[in-house]
């Protein structure tokens, strides 16, 4: 387990998920970002973000995977969490090729 994830509350992986998809194609978009903002606070961004901005999509998967392991997500919070990461995905007008695949992904990761 990637140790700063311990720590981790639901909102702050809800974040880290946010974030994780504002990057799946690789492009960070400013509308992506904005949707992530009006929901949390600059700080929180700026540390979950400088975490895990190094690491690779193995690693960022395994974070996924054992967090939700780790805590007692029920299947409603997770389809919530699938939600917001949809919106974040299409705030900015696209739904491009690169975030389907990553948003089918993740509809597999969080599952229980």
């Amino acid at each position: 387990m990637i140790d700063f994830i311990k720590t981790w509350s639901k909102e702050e992986f809800k974040l880290y998920l946010l974030i994780y998809a504002a990057q799946a194609n690789l492009v960070e978009e400013e509308e992506e970002f904005d949707s992530i903002e009006a929901k949390f606070n600059k700080d929180d961004i700026n540390r979950i973000y400088k975490d895990v901005k190094k690491l690779n999509d193995f690693h960022r998967c395994q974070i996924i995977i054992d967090f939700i392991k780790s805590n007692n997500f029920d299947q409603e919070e997770l389809d919530n969490l699938l939600l917001e990461v949809e919106e974040v995905f299409k705030s900015d007008g696209k739904f491009d090729t690169m975030e389907q695949q990553s948003f089918y992904m993740l509809k597999k990761l969080l599952k229980v």
